[in-house]
């Protein structure tokens, strides 16, 4: 973060290092140098709990609120993913508040006394620098699909800002499925 005002990057990726700083005063500084380094994709990735959920919408919410311009890029930020808009977060908001989160698989370095794999979970938040015109708007994905045999149920983060529940048939909907995202 010590190079010139001038050099920028396309993709600047801060990874489980948000939740290390010690004041919202600081976060809220290097997200805006790491905001004003990025050209093109800023990548904040941090645990997937729900205080870390919740320093990912702070940071969200302050480059969306884009009070820091950049002289080299004055192009406004939005979220690119995983959220399909920039309201707040459904899952949030709701009467249980969740994280948005993702699991990911991994096989640990083999050590002799590690072998099995593991799974970590993980919140993120992808900012990108344009207008969300740009950005193809799907639902996302927010639960494990739970198959049935003639249909799935899906739980989907809509760009409207709202949860649907969406019971996808191949009758109705194709063999391959597919959401209205409209």
């Amino acid at each position: 973060l010590c190079l010139g005002p001038q050099v920028q990057f396309n993709v600047v990726v801060s990874a489980f290092s948000l939740s290390e700083l010690p004041s919202k005063a600081d976060r809220a500084e290097i997200v805006q140098t790491l905001w004003r380094k990025t050209s093109d994709f800023l990548i904040l990735v941090e645990n997937g709990t729900k205080a870390e959920h919740c320093l990912l919408k702070e940071a969200r919410d302050l480059v969306l609120k884009g009070k820091e311009k950049s002289p080299l890029d004055p192009r406004p930020g939005f979220v690119f993913a995983p959220c399909p808009h920039e309201l707040p977060c459904p899952q949030l908001t709701a009467s249980k508040p969740l994280a948005c989160s993702f699991s990911q698989a991994y096989h640990p370095i083999p050590f002799s006394w590690s072998k099995k794999p593991k799974e970590e979970k993980f919140s993120m938040v992808i900012l990108a620098r344009g207008s969300p015109e740009e950005a193809n708007r799907w639902p996302r994905i927010t639960q494990p699909v739970l198959k049935r045999p003639r249909h799935v149920h899906c739980h989907l983060c809509c760009p409207d800002g709202h949860m649907q529940h969406a019971v996808l048939t191949a009758r109705r909907h194709g063999r391959y499925g597919g959401c209205d995202h409209n």
